[in-house]
């Protein structure tokens, strides 16, 4: 929903500035009167709308890695690493409380998981959305919304 309104703000300051410049340097084709004005207008102000969300998130993706180093999070090395706890990961799930998955951000107990994949049935599938993404406490970092949303958009964005 964000995005929407990023671009929608980039797209109206897009057609506030078109106007501007069209008014300032006299541009016949965009002033008011023009039929076709429109056909050139939408467009650009789409596009721009679109470069702004773009180049939002992905300010915003590095503040939010820039916080996990504040939180004790080395690199994006360390949630590469933390993929592999989410496959063969039954026995370490055996002695959790809680896991979560990063692909729908469900926080639950490991009690809940009914279905297992593998030759060994050992790689848990969230009960909630069936993606095996499930991670647990056992790996050493903390089961919260917000590390289960980075690890998403590290593997699923």
């Amino acid at each position: 929903m964000r995005d929407y309104f990023i671009r929608l703000i980039c797209g109206i300051a897009a057609i506030v500035f078109i106007f501007c410049i069209a008014d300032l340097f006299n541009i016949s084709w965009l002033q008011e009167g023009n039929p076709n004005r429109n056909f050139f207008i939408l467009p650009i102000a789409f596009f721009i709308g679109w470069i702004g969300s773009y180049i939002f998130n992905k300010n915003k993706t590095k503040e939010e890695f820039k916080g996990h180093l504040k939180n004790g999070y080395k690199d994006n090395k360390e949630l590469i690493e933390d993929h592999d706890y989410s496959s063969f990961n039954r026995k370490s799930l055996k002695g959790d409380n809680i896991c979560g998955c990063f692909y729908c951000l469900e926080i639950f107990n490991p009690n809940e998981i009914e279905e297992w994949e593998g030759e060994k049935e050992d790689t848990a599938f969230c009960p909630y959305c069936g993606i095996d993404s499930i991670i647990g406490e056992s790996s050493g970092f903390p089961i919260t919304q917000n590390f289960l949303r980075e690890m998403n958009q590290k593997w699923f964005h």
